[in-house]
This record gives C-alpha cells, sequence and structure tokens, in this order.
C-alpha cells in the first residue's frame, strides 16, 4: 500500500507496538492509541519461542532484548505431590542451533519497554491515556475517544485485548454475539526476589542453572524460572478459579489482587518444595488473572479494520504462544499492509496466514489444560509413563511445549518469509522490496 497510509492501531501490547516497529519499518504511517495513563512496567515473566525470537532479530530487536533475557538451560517437570522428576530433563538451549533462534525468557515489562523505545525511535505517535469509546469503519477508519476527540486514518488496527471494542464492533455488524467465556481456571503470578530463597540451596542451585521447573498436579499446575539476570523467579500457579459472589459480571475482571488464603487452601497440601516456595511468597504482591477466552469469529477483518492477538485468538498459558502468536500476527499483517497493492488483499492474505494457524494452536493450549491437570489415576500414570519413555524417532511427549513434533511445527515457522511467499509472484511486491534493505539475517529497514 501507499507509504502514506495511515494505520491506527488501538492497544500498546506486546503486538500492538510489534506492530508499530514493523509498519514503520516499511514506510507506513502509525499511530497507536493506548488506554492506561502510561505503559507502565506490569505484569510477570514470559516465555519467548524461537518462532517469536525469529521476528525479533528479523525486525532488528534481538541484542536488545538479549540485554533483559534469559536464555533457559532446560525444564524439569515434577510431580506436586512429592516433587519426583517425571522423565529426563528436556534441554532448551538445543533450539538455538535446531532453531537457528534461541528460547528465552523475559519481563513482560522489560519486553514491552523495548518495544515502546523501538517504536518511538522508527516514529510511530503513541498516544497515551487515550480510551476509544467507538469505531467507525464502514468508509473511513475512524475512532471516538473519551474526550470526545476522533481520531481518522485508513486502516484500524484493534490490538486491544479479549475484551476488544473493535472485534465488539465488529461481531455487532455481523449480528454475532460476542461473548467472553471462562474457561474456569485462573493464574496467580508472583515474582519472588532471590534475597528471599537464599535459605533453600535447591532452588538457588536451579536458578543459577537458568533451569526451569513445572509441577504438575490434579486441577493445576505450577511453572517457575528465573528472570532478570536470576534476580526474580517467576511463578505462575493454574488453578481453579474462585467465582466471587459479590460480582455481576465475573468474566470483566481481568487482572486483580490475590489472596494467600485462597493460594494455601489450593495448594496446601501439594509438595514439601511447593510448600517452601509458598513461603517465600509476600501476600500484598500477588496478583490473580482469570483465565478468558471467546468463540472463534468467522473472520478477523471487516470493512477498513482488522483483529490480532487475544482480540482474535486469546491464548491460554498452557503452550506459552501468547506473546509469540501476536507478535506472527502482528509482522504478517505488517508485511501484508506494505506489500498488497489494496486493503482488501492484505486483510484477505493476513487471514489466510494467520487465521489457520493461530487457531490451532489456540485449541492445542485448551486441549494442554486437561493433560497437566490430571487427578491420580490410569490417565496420570500414563502420560506420566509416556513422559519417561526412551526418545525415539516418533516418540510424542504428552506435554505439547516439549514434544518435538509440535515444537518443529510452531517454532520452526518463519511467518514473514511465508507471506513473502504469497506476494512473490507479484511484480509490484518486487519493485516495493527494492526500497527495503533486506539484511542477510532477513531484517527490515527502509532505505534512506
Amino acid at each position: 500500500m501507499h507509504p502514506s497510509t495511515h494505520v491506527v492501531v488501538i492497544g500498546a501490547g506486546i503486538g500492538g507496538l510489534t506492530l508499530g516497529v514493523v509498519l514503520r519499518r516499511c514506510g507506513l504511517r502509525v499511530t497507536i492509541l493506548e488506554q492506561a495513563l502510561k505503559i507502565s512496567d506490569i505484569g510477570a515473566g514470559i516465555q519467548l519461542a524461537p518462532n517469536a525470537t525469529r521476528i525479533l532479530r528479523r525486525f532488528g530487536l534481538l541484542d536488545e532484548i538479549l540485554k533483559h533475557a534469559n536464555h533457559p538451560s532446560g525444564t524439569i517437570i515434577r510431580r506436586y505431590c512429592d516433587d519426583a522428576e517425571i522423565g529426563p530433563r528436556a534441554h532448551k538451549r538445543a533450539s538455538q542451533s535446531r532453531f537457528d533462534t534461541p528460547m528465552l525468557v523475559i519481563h513482560r515489562g522489560d519486553l514491552q519497554n523495548v518495544l515502546r523505545e523501538a517504536a518511538l525511535r522508527e516514529g510511530v505517535l503513541l498516544r497515551t491515556n487515550a480510551r476509544v469509546t467507538a469505531v467507525d469503519t464502514e468508509l473511513i477508519a475512524r475512532v471516538t475517544l473519551a474526550s470526545g476527540e476522533q481520531v481518522v486514518g485508513d486502516v484500524l488496527v484493534g490490538a486491544d485485548g479479549v475484551n476488544s471494542i473493535v472485534r465488539r464492533t465488529m461481531a455487532t455488524c455481523s449480528g454475532l454475539e460476542d461473548r467472553i467465556m471462562p474457561t474456569g481456571d485462573a493464574a496467580y503470578r508472583i515474582l519472588i526476589p532471590r534475597d528471599k530463597l537464599v535459605d533453600n540451596v535447591e532452588f538457588l542451585t536451579e536458578i543459577d542453572e537458568l533451569l526451569s521447573t513445572r509441577w504438575l498436579g490434579p486441577d493445576g499446575h505450577i511453572m517457575a524460572y528465573p528472570i532478570r539476570g536470576n534476580t526474580l523467579y517467576n511463578v505462575v500457579m493454574v488453578h481453579p478459579q474462585k467465582m466471587d459472589a459479590n460480582s455481576d459480571n465475573e468474566t470483566d475482571i481481568w487482572v486483580r489482587k490475590g489472596h494467600i488464603k485462597d493460594l494455601c487452601s489450593f495448594y496446601g497440601k501439594w509438595s514439601p518444595r511447593v510448600q517452601q516456595l509458598v513461603g517465600c511468597i509476600d501476600p500484598a504482591q500477588i496478583t490473580e488473572w482469570p483465565l478468558n477466552t471467546h468463540s472463534n469469529l468467522p473472520t478477523w477483518f471487516s470493512n477498513r479494520a482488522c483483529l490480532l492477538g487475544d482480540a482474535c485468538h486469546p491464548m491460554l498459558p498452557y503452550v506459552a504462544q501468547g506473546a509469540a502468536q501476536a507478535m506472527e500476527d502482528s509482522a504478517a499483517l505488517g508485511v501484508c499492509l506494505f506489500s498488497a497493492d489494496n486493503l482488501q488483499t492484505a486483510f484477505s492474505t493476513y487471514e489466510s496466514v494467520r487465521k489457520e494457524r493461530a487457531e490451532y494452536i489456540q485449541g492445542s493450549a485448551s486441549a494442554m489444560r486437561k493433560v497437566l491437570h490430571l487427578y491420580d489415576g490410569p490417565e496420570q500414570k500414563d502420560r506420566d509413563a509416556r513422559m519417561r519413555a526412551p526418545r525415539t524417532s516418533d516418540w510424542k511427549h504428552p506435554d505439547l511445549w516439549e514434544d518435538p513434533s509440535f515444537q518443529e511445527l510452531v517454532w520452526a515457522h518463519d511467518v514473514v518469509l511465508e507471506v513473502q511467499r504469497k506476494f512473490a509472484s507479484s511484480t509490484n511486491f518486487h519493485q516495493k522490496m527494492s526500497n527495503v534493505n533486506l539484511c542477510t539475517n532477513g531484517e527490515y529497514n527502509m532505505k534512506a
């Protein structure tokens, strides 16, 4: 599309900021509207699989990310009741050679800060305290802010999460019901300072060895790994959601304060090491994230608007692909808008590249909930036996995050290369590419 094309993005999360960088690298105008007063250092640790770090490398961001990220050496999977290891330890460092890009863990705030600084450096107009109250995309891309101001562009992108106003507007205009659906699970997200663990040699050893640990139990699991140069131990504790009798609409709550009493009620009979971990938690620092989803839309675009990230495929955390899939959306959509001659072609190509894949991974994450949360019994014993089985060429790990075939499908994917292949037969595409510096590592950068 023409370089004067103005793309208005709602939401300055990982997806929205990544899209801003990609679009500016491709020479398009970008305004990002964020409802928060400022982009603060919120959240906890997240995992970046190779399909995410490949995108960061392609757009020249990986070196800066590496300054803030940890490179995990492997994963230990333990039984919830006695800390017994289930099968051999999975080694993550091999992903660097196998997929030609690393698997990383990082504080969400650090990732968002790198993306924000890159977006501003590239010339993105980033507006905070800009809450969108209405959307109109029939003839132009126009949004109305809470202040009454209207912002107009050529393209509107809803990167505004599971409560997306763009998604809601698109669904309503199509006569579809758009309803957030609770999964029944929630996640405590906790950061434990390293100095709180000084009396536990085993924890410190695993932290210093950059090991991740996952405990599997009935109706829940725990994932823990070090971040920020091993100064923080990131702990995610997935458990059944306790419904609030005083709330008329529980699904409206996205992040809330967690309570140590509720945490101990569920995990109180788990293993000795889990109890040691719980004993290090500051009750004032517990946040609880209800895990909500919604049904798939028949299409991700309408008129001059489209969706990305959790706005169209909210990812549950069981295969750790939420950030990666938002980045794949952003990279694909940005290159489609750059490459296509018109908006319809850009949107339809974006959807053809992303929708089936993202919804497959979304479904895989939902299916993993049952596998990770089995009660003791025949199914659990079979799962554990398969985790312990010899690694043959056709071996499949019950935990998809550790499964070689799933890793090959998800981690090896290069979404930008796929989009380029879609446009390879277009003469205009090759003319446009002549205005882009495509470095040996595949990095996009517009020529001066």
